[in-house]
């Protein structure tokens, strides 16, 4: 589906038959329901009020939904945009600002693909990856210049392991987090989070990593002592009272890693919690680095009830 101002849609096997959807401008707006195995919508504007539903009954094959403009993509309050197979869906959003309300999803047996590409992106609705009895998919917020997900925003990428989830601004950029990220796992291993950017900041978030047999991955504005070179490292990084950080193991199994560092300045005054098993298993490791300085105010465990103890690392230069 491509617009200038209009865009008909025909039915090959009754031509004499149209629907025309008028826009001003050069921007698309779906009101009602488009419904395929894959859609893609390209226009200088795309605004989505209602339902976008791409779900393919092909074996091997899963739905697929492009949202491609120049300006601006708006998932509004309500609508659904959503790619289902069954090994979940992909969905991608290009525009140079999506603000995303209502709900996003690539959902399957195991969860799919959801990619956003932007300059700028606000979230203040649901975006999830979610597996319905095999592993979480992937999720990919791309914010050049900035990634804003407010208190309503939810990125879960759940399953019966946790899936990855990557939300991340440019060297210049602010990644901001007031809502929920979670990997949990309903029986394996937590999964995966990067939350990465220039400068970073957690107001009230919480971040979830955790699973019955281990915890996942949480990093934030680097790897271990900023060490990863494929990983960017941040020059600010505040997690503040209220955000709560976890990749706890619940039954079995070893605490997961929590990372938060920068180059310059890290304040933290978060809860940070990688346990071990509640009946087996070692704690975890947890790292609050600012290389220029560092500053902790919050709460830290990588205990473990039935095994060894983790570690708590402060490591400014």
């Amino acid at each position: 589906l491509a617009a200038g101002r209009t865009a008909t849609l025909v039915d090959s096997n009754r031509p004499d038959v149209r629907v025309e959807i008028t826009a001003p401008g050069d921007s698309v707006l779906n009101v009602g329901q488009i419904v395929g195995g894959h859609i893609g919508i390209y226009a200088g504007a795309i605004r989505n009020e209602g339902t976008v539903s791409a779900t393919s009954a092909m074996v091997g094959a899963d739905g697929t939904v492009v949202f491609r403009a120049s300006t601006s993509v708006i998932t509004a309050n309500h609508s659904v945009t959503e790619a289902n197979g069954r090994f979940g869906g992909d969905v991608a959003i290009t525009a140079d600002t999506a603000s995303l309300g209502g709900t996003i999803r690539a959902g399957g047996a195991t969860g799919g693909h959801v990619a956003v590409d932007a300059d700028i992106i606000t979230q203040y609705g649901t975006i999830s990856a979610d597996g319905a009895t095999g592993a979480g998919g992937s999720i990919d917020l791309a914010g050049t210049n900035g990634v804003l997900q407010t208190v309503d925003a939810m990125t879960s990428a759940r399953g019966t392991d946790g899936g990855s989830i990557t939300v991340r601004s440019g060297g210049a950029g602010l990644t901001f987090i007031s809502g929920r990220v979670d990997v949990n796992a309903s029986s394996g291993h937590g999964g995966e989070i990067r939350i990465l950017g220039g400068d970073i900041a957690l107001a009230g978030a919480a971040v979830a990593a955790n699973g019955p047999l281990g915890g996942g991955t949480i990093l934030i504005g680097g790897d271990a002592q900023g060490a990863n070179p494929a990983i960017a490292n941040a020059r600010t990084v505040y997690a503040g009272v209220g955000t709560t950080i976890r990749a706890n193991a619940l039954n079995s199994g070893d605490g997961g890693k929590i990372v938060l560092w920068s180059d310059d300045t890290t304040r933290v005054g978060a809860t940070l919690t990688a346990r071990g098993g509640a009946t087996s298993g070692d704690g975890g490791s947890i790292e609050v680095s600012g290389k220029e300085h560092t500053t902790f105010g919050g709460t830290a465990s990588a205990s473990a009830p039935h095994g060894a103890a983790g570690t708590f690392l402060l490591d400014p230069k």
